[in-house]
């Protein structure tokens, strides 16, 4: 019998992009798809069955999905998302966004600080 299928979604609107990961996804033996817009993505994420969700959160007027600060983890889903490629990169006030080392707050449109995390 053969494993289960994972599934992964990525939202870009880069075709490039999302051919990238879905390059690296698929060599690892997820079946991808992807959705260009935030509408398309909470439509295929209401049908659930996704493992995992790539987004580029770049300030855009929608929420993907509600996470859990810090640890990327949703509804059962892991969730990757990218963090600001500049201090200058879109966003909208308010977005947060963090990695492993930082977390990213937009305090104006499309001005980003980040602080260190740590522990205490």
């Amino acid at each position: 019998m053969l494993p289960p299928v994972r599934r992964a979604l990525v939202v870009e609107d880069d075709p490039d992009i999302v051919e990238l990961v879905t390059l690296y996804l698929s060599r690892d033996g997820w079946a991808v798809e992807a959705a260009g817009d935030g509408r398309s993505a909470l439509q295929r994420l209401q049908g659930g069955g996704y493992e995992l969700v790539v987004l580029q959160f770049d300030g855009s007027n929608f929420r993907i999905v509600s996470t859990t600060p810090l640890t990327g983890n949703a509804n059962g889903m892991s969730v990757l998302v990218g963090t600001p490629s500049s201090s200058s990169a879109p966003c909208q006030t308010g977005a947060l966004q963090s990695d492993s080392d930082y977390l990213y707050f937009c305090t104006a449109p499309n001005t980003w600080k980040r602080t260190a995390l740590s522990s205490f």
